[in-house]
């Protein structure tokens, strides 16, 4: 009796086959988390290039410009920048019980050109 056979085969796909399942909907889940968050960092990037090309007087300007980011000026380490903002949303569905939200936040420094260049003179040691 210790030694049938018959009924391991089913057993081990009993046990496997959910573990495997859930493994997949899990990378499926990141994945789609991953490339969310990619896009809001790249919504956030090209909003805020916009508007520190504004203040620094190289204006670019996009096609389509992203919507819905909130833009704020300000310093970071004695710089003035612009920060970005946008909050990006899983919505309660399928295996979510809740939704989820996260603030996803950008920064670009506003460079003056012309300080730029004449601290460039100021510091080169004359190589």
């Amino acid at each position: 009796m210790l030694r049938d056979k018959k009924g391991t085969t089913t057993v081990e796909a009993a046990v496997v086959l959910p573990l495997v399942i859930l493994t997949l909907i899990s990378v499926i889940f990141i994945m789609i988390n991953m490339y969310c968050e990619i896009h809001s960092n790249v919504r956030n990037h090209l909003a805020v290039n916009e508007e520190t090309g504004k203040i620094s007087g190289t204006v670019r300007t996009y096609k389509n410009r992203p919507e819905g980011i909130s833009l704020r000026e300000g310093t970071h380490l004695f710089r003035k920048c612009v920060y970005g903002t946008e909050t990006l949303e899983l919505k309660k569905g399928g295996l979510l019980d809740h939704s989820i939200s996260r603030d996803m936040e950008s920064r670009g420094y506003c460079i003056d050109e012309k300080k730029l260049a004449r601290y460039v003179d100021f510091f080169d040691k004359g190589t």
